[in-house]
């Protein structure tokens, strides 16, 4: 379509490969060509896993739009809000040499250069080669979203009745305030306690615990 020209667009995109090339090249001691075989997504704390679902949700809208829709600026969109999450990682998250932190960290970058290759070839190839690739990045497959990276957080609540703990349950951190006491009231080991007895009140706290207060 047509469009008035604004050279505020060049320099906005300026800004973003030069924040970029700053994350890359400050952080090139961290990156670890072996995070494949290292990464456990079972052992990954809150922040971890909030860092690798967002870059699985990135790789499947670029992907999607690249591919089916060629919205090529809303998937730059997206490669941008990423490299914002990597960066905020980069200064709260704890490196240690074998640490699942650096792991998720290199996934994410190696795979966020993956998906800027289509917009900017030449400088995608230079970070590529740079984080110790040695084919080019060309030669590989476009990255694939990982189904299970994709899913919502998970949160534990406690559940108690009269102040006492009977159970617990891992819900979806999207659940709202009455789809969570409502699961939690349908816990057997609840049921047996509150059975055939008036529930007067339910104290929430949330993404922590339900306190059920029965007659």
């Amino acid at each position: 379509m047509d469009a008035e020209w604004n050279d505020r667009g060049v320099e906005g995109c300026w800004r973003f490969l030069n924040r970029v090339w700053r994350l890359l090249q400050n952080n090139l001691d961290r990156f670890r060509s072996d995070w494949a075989d290292k990464l456990d997504p079972t052992k990954l704390n809150s922040q971890e896993s909030a860092l690798r679902r967002k870059l699985h949700q990135t790789i499947k809208k670029v992907t999607e739009d690249v591919e089916d829709r060629f919205h090529f600026n809303t998937a730059i969109s997206a490669i941008m809000e990423l490299t914002r999450a990597i960066s905020q990682f980069e200064e709260e998250g704890k490196f240690d040499k074998d640490s699942q932190s650096a792991f998720v960290f290199s996934e994410a970058i190696e795979r966020m250069i993956m998906l800027l290759s289509p917009f900017v070839p030449h400088l995608a190839e230079e970070l590529w080669h740079d984080i110790g690739r040695e084919e080019s990045i060309y030669q590989q497959r476009w990255p694939e979203y990982d189904e299970e990276a994709l899913s919502l957080e998970k949160i534990t609540i406690v559940i108690q009745v009269n102040g006492k703990v009977r159970a617990s349950i891992e819900v979806s951190s999207e659940l709202g305030r009455e789809q969570i006491e409502e699961i939690a009231l349908g816990v057997d080991r609840v049921q047996k306690w509150i059975a055939g007895k008036e529930v007067k009140n339910i104290i929430h706290v949330p993404n922590k615990l339900i306190n059920i207060v029965i007659a």
